[in-house]
């Protein structure tokens, strides 16, 4: 057996596989100018609930509208 043998090309193979790749930029599923007046009728309906449920549901729905403009997540 030829320990001092190295296969470079299987080595090669392995550190390409391990270079990470970039994360893809997501597409916005709508205009930041139609979220932001969703997300102004759902705060209008946040602030007028006492139900800590609703609450809780309207800021789960403003985030989902954030994310389908490429925002990050307030209530989470």
């Amino acid at each position: 057996m030829n320990l001092a043998y190295v296969n470079y090309a299987a080595l090669n193979n392995k550190m390409v596989k391990t270079i990470p790749t970039p994360p893809k930029e997501e597409k916005k599923l709508m205009k930041t100018e139609d979220a932001n007046k969703i997300i102004c009728v759902l705060q209008g309906r946040w602030n007028a609930s006492t139900c800590q449920d609703e609450k809780k549901e309207m800021g789960r729905l403003a985030d989902e509208v954030r994310v389908a403009d490429g925002m990050k997540k307030v209530n989470s």
